[in-house]
């Protein structure tokens, strides 16, 4: 309940963002980095792509995962302390075909 709450307010918030991307969206397989102070508006404007994000497996991370899912993200769960290396391991194999989005500060 507390994650369709939270994605229902964001989904809300987003509609008053105006983010401006200076070139295009890739079309092709990639990785784009970026700071987690970033990440929303961020990936609010990828969410076309179809992109695949890296989500924590904490409670937080649930929050962020299910908003994700709503902007049509593909989520693969894993963190330095839990489920790191075979979430590595996917991310590689997904990035090969898809657009993956990072936050490395995380």
């Amino acid at each position: 309940m507390k994650a369709m709450i939270a994605s229902l307010l964001m989904r809300l918030i987003a509609r008053t963002w105006r983010v401006k991307v200076c070139g295009a969206i890739p079309a092709r397989a990639c990785v784009v980095a970026f700071w987690h102070g970033e990440m929303l508006p961020i990936w609010f404007a990828f969410r076309c792509a179809r992109p695949v994000a890296l989500v924590s497996k904490s409670a937080d991370g649930e929050l962020l995962a299910q908003l994700l899912l709503d902007w049509n993200y593909h989520i693969v769960r894993g963190s330095s302390s839990t489920g790191g290396k075979e979430a590595l391991e996917t991310m590689t194999e997904l990035a090969a075909n898809h657009l993956v989005l990072v936050t490395p500060d995380g």
